[in-house]
C-alpha cells in the first residue's frame, strides 16, 4: 500500500514539475512578445515620422496667379534600420538583444517585416496667389490595405497620406535660355497607415535551457500609424531649357504614434513524454512616438516632364526616394 501511494506522489511530483516547465517556456515566449514589441514600435517611429513628412520634393518654381502645377509620383522610404537587416542580417535593430531561446520565431518575423519598404504615391497641384511671387498645393496619397498570400502567411501594407504645402519665392534671375530661383517652403502632412505579416514555422521549445519540445506556431506581426509632419525648407534650382537641377534644406517637427501588437498560436508538441501535447494563443503590445525632429538634405532633377529626387537624414541614414514621371507647370 505505502508503495502505490509513494508512486503516487511521484507521479504527481513528475506532472508539477513538468507542468511548471510547460508554463516556464510560455511565460519566456510571453516576455518575448511583450518586449519584442515594444524594441519593434521604438525602432518603427525613429522613421515614420520621417516617411509621414518626405515626398515634397518639386522644382524650385514657385510663382504667382495663375502658376498651375499638377504631379502624379510614387516613392518610398529606406528607413535606417533597413540596411543592417539587409546587409548583415542583423534584426537586432528591430528586436533589441533578446537572450530567450524562445525569441527565434520572433527575430524571424521582426527580418521580414523589416524589408518592407515603407511607400507612398501621391497626386498633387498647386496653385499661384495673385500678388505675391506664392504658391499653395494640396496632394493626396492612397493604398487601400491589402493583404498578400494566405491566411497563415501573408504580408500585410495600407496608407493614407493627406498634406498641403506653401512655397514663396525668395529671389530668382530669369535669362532668356535659363533662369535660377531660390525659395521657402512650409509644409503640413498626415499620414495613417498599417504594415504587418503572417508566417507559420515550428522552433524548438525551451524551458530556460532544457529542451522540452517543439512550437509550431502562427507568428503574426501588426504595426499602425498616425501622426504629423510639419516641415520648413529652402530649396534653390537651376534650369536650362527643359533640364533643371534642385537642392535644398530642412528640418521636419513629427507628431505621432506606433502601436505594434504581436501574436503567436502555437501547438506544443511534447518531446519528454510526460507534458503532453497542448495549445496557446499568446500577445504582445507595444507603444512608441515619433522622433520629434528630422534634417532633411534634397536633391533632384527635372527633364520634360518628369522628376525624381532624394532625401537624407543625416541623424539616422534614412533616405526617400521620389519618382514623379508626370510633372507639369504651367
Amino acid at each position: 500500500m505505502k508503495q502505490r501511494w509513494y508512486i503516487g506522489v511521484g507521479l504527481c511530483i513528475a506532472a508539477v514539475m513538468f507542468g511548471t516547465q510547460f508554463d516556464t517556456m510560455t511565460n519566456d515566449l510571453k516576455k518575448v512578445l511583450d518586449d519584442g514589441s515594444k524594441q519593434v514600435a521604438a525602432a518603427l517611429a525613429k522613421n515614420v515620422g520621417y516617411y509621414t513628412g518626405s515626398g515634397n520634393v518639386t522644382p524650385a518654381n514657385a510663382s504667382g496667379f495663375l502658376g498651375l502645377k499638377v504631379g502624379l509620383g510614387v516613392g518610398t522610404t529606406i528607413p535606417g534600420y533597413l540596411w543592417p537587416v539587409i546587409f548583415s542580417k542583423d534584426v537586432s535593430v528591430l528586436t533589441g538583444n533578446l537572450s530567450s531561446k524562445n525569441a527565434t520565431g520572433f527575430q524571424a518575423m521582426a527580418g521580414v517585416v523589416g524589408l518592407l519598404p515603407l511607400t507612398y504615391d501621391m497626386l498633387y497641384a498647386k496653385i499661384g496667389l495673385p500678388v505675391l511671387p506664392m504658391d499653395v498645393g494640396l496632394r493626396l496619397g492612397v493604398f487601400p490595405e491589402i493583404s498578400f498570400g494566405d491566411k497563415d502567411n501573408y504580408v500585410k501594407i495600407g496608407f493614407f497620406h493627406v498634406g498641403a504645402e506653401a512655397r514663396y519665392k525668395i529671389t530668382g534671375i530669369n535669362l532668356v535660355f535659363a533662369k535660377s530661383q531660390i525659395e521657402a517652403r512650409v509644409s503640413y502632412d498626415y499620414d495613417g497607415g498599417v504594415i504587418g505579416a503572417s508566417q507559420k514555422m515550428a522552433t524548438v521549445a525551451y524551458a530556460d535551457t532544457t529542451v522540452i519540445g517543439t512550437n509550431e506556431m502562427t507568428m503574426a506581426m501588426e504595426n499602425k500609424w498616425s501622426g504629423s509632419s510639419i516641415g520648413l525648407k529652402v530649396v534653390g534650382g537651376l534650369s536650362v531649357m527643359m533640364f533643371e537641377v534642385y537642392g535644398g534644406a530642412g528640418v521636419n517637427i513629427n507628431f505621432g504614434d506606433v502601436n505594434t501588437t504581436l501574436s503567436s498560436k502555437v501547438d506544443f508538441i511534447d518531446t519528454t513524454g510526460s507534458l503532453g501535447n497542448q495549445s496557446v494563443e499568446l500577445r504582445g503590445e507595444g507603444k512608441s512616438s515619433y522622433d520629434a525632429f528630422d534634417l532633411r538634405l534634397v536633391g533632384g532633377v527635372h527633364f520634360f516632364i518628369s522628376d525624381i529626387a532624394v532625401e537624407w537624414n543625416p541623424l539616422n541614414n534614412a533616405l526617400a526616394l521620389t519618382v514623379v514621371p508626370i510633372s507639369l507647370a504651367f
